[in-house]
């Protein structure tokens, strides 16, 4: 089977996939059938075969009789513009065709990417601009809408966001408006160009205008927030530089006392989980720290951990937007001066046997107690060593906690060796070199910074030194 010449390339020099079209795997299962007397099964699981064995990623490969597979989606989207263009646009007629495209991409990748070729975005924005917000046709068919772009963002046209736009400034239910929401996040997810495109269409102030309604609900606002995560992301290998920072900073300046305002109104855990992963995603300045906490925030979040010690995601959660907060040294102080030490003790101990909790404690503990000797006391005073030592043990094959652990006890010595002795009276010195040994060159920088601001002994490597002459 000759197919070298039909192969393409995608992704970073790290990690490079090779693809086919649909079109070229149709052809060799052709070329089976039709040289080599194969059955159309034997066929395909040939192709299969042949081709993974060359390295070839297949999941965007409908792996099915082709001829077959064509037909039923042009099917079922037939049925659709015939009912589109139906003058009395029968709604039953309608939403059944709706459903029977939906149960189609929602197969796979490789079926939402053939119904895209065959037009299913276009027609599904005519039904939308005929619906007339006609709630019982434009749910359904946002439904199939985001189902189809769902892994291929770059359907998404001016069209389609003017489509969002409008959707958005209409007074409707909240059930239409989380399905937009949707819509526009599964747009965002490793496609740059969208999210610009989005933020340049005005969506910023249309999600504040959202969370600012008086009787704006729950969902709602859970999808406003996943949506701003979405849109702050830099996942788009295809764009060198992206502009995660300046949405996030846009995001904040128009929502940050927003945000900050609904954790007084919604106590429910799933909306609140939704708004403290939005907060840490926008703590990416200084002024946001401060304007955080003037405006209470700090009072929310040591709440949030006092009354829900036994939830370990929204612990996870706090503590992320502690770690965050503390970027700025003056509210990290703030933050020490209210109490915060003894619950970031508690919410370690509490889930000791959670890795990743482990390790989001430990790197917001190293983040609170930087340039910090008054909070690393006050660590130390609500039983920080014995939490991070006993963290060691729990999880002495995980090599992110020891790590992290480590960044934790270097920072919280760092700068008041009096606590020094604290940690060497609980064997610190010793679950650090075991950590060392097991773990080596992973690392072996974060453990030895440890151990050196522990007054231990241990080898430091240099890693340059120069030779003497002179600089041209």
């Amino acid at each position: 089977m000759e197919s070298e010449g039909c192969c393409g390339v995608l992704g970073t020099d790290e990690t490079m996939v090779r693809v086919i079209t649909q079109e070229t795997f149709d052809d060799v299962v052709k070329e089976n059938i039709e040289e080599f007397d194969m059955s159309p099964e034997e066929a395909l699981q040939d192709a299969v075969q042949q081709f993974e064995a060359q390295g070839v990623d297949l999941d965007n490969i409908i792996k099915e009789v082709m001829n077959k597979v064509t037909e039923s989606v042009s099917q079922k989207l037939s049925s659709l513009l015939e009912s589109i263009n139906n003058p009395y646009l029968e709604e039953d007629r309608l939403t059944q065709a709706l459903n029977d495209l939906q149960l189609e991409c929602d197969k796979d990748l490789a079926h939402k990417m053939l119904a895209g070729k065959k037009g299913c975005y276009g027609a599904l924005l005519d039904v939308l601009e005929r619906s007339d917000t006609n709630i019982h046709i434009a749910e359904p068919v946002l439904g199939v809408l985001i189902s189809l772009i769902t892994g291929q963002p770059d359907l998404l046209d001016e069209r389609g966001i003017g489509q969002m736009m409008q959707l958005l400034e209409a007074k409707q239910g909240a059930g239409l408006q989380v399905q937009v929401l949707g819509w526009a996040r599964e747009c965002c997810f490793k496609h740059e160009n969208n999210r610009q495109n989005l933020v340049k269409h005005g969506i910023v102030a249309r999600l504040k205008v959202l969370l600012e309604h008086d009787d704006v609900l729950s969902p709602v606002v859970r999808s406003v927030c996943a949506l701003m995560r979405a849109l702050v992301l830099d996942d788009d290998i295809r764009v060198v530089f992206g502009l995660a920072h300046e949405h996030a900073r846009k995001l904040a300046e128009e929502t940050l006392v927003t945000l900050i305002n609904l954790t007084n109104k919604f106590k429910d855990k799933e909306t609140m989980s939704e708004l403290l992963m939005t907060l840490s995603a926008l703590m990416v300045r200084s002024e946001f720290c401060q304007r955080f906490q003037e405006v209470g925030g700090l009072k929310f979040l040591m709440d949030v951990l006092a009354e829900f010690p036994e939830s370990e995601r929204l612990t996870r959660q706090c503590l992320s937007l502690v770690k965050g907060l503390a970027g700025d040294d003056d509210v990290k102080a703030r933050m020490g001066a209210a109490g915060i030490a003894p619950l970031i003790v508690l919410a370690m101990n509490n889930h000791k046997q959670s890795a990743s909790l482990a390790a989001t404690a430990s790197a917001c503990m190293a983040a609170i107690t930087l340039r910090s000797p008054a909070n690393s006391k006050s660590l130390v005073e609500a039983g920080a060593a014995e939490a991070i030592l006993e963290t060691m043990k729990t999880h002495q094959n995980d090599t992110i906690v020891q790590k992290q652990c480590s960044w934790a006890i270097r920072n919280i010595v760092s700068r008041d060796r009096s606590l020094n002795k604290t940690f060497l009276s609980l064997g610190a010195e010793e679950l650090l070199q075991e950590a060392l040994k097991r773990h080596g060159s992973n690392c072996e920088y974060d453990i030895k910074s440890a151990l050196r601001d522990l007054e231990c002994e241990v080898e430091l490597i240099e890693r340059w030194t120069g030779k003497g002459g002179a600089l041209n």
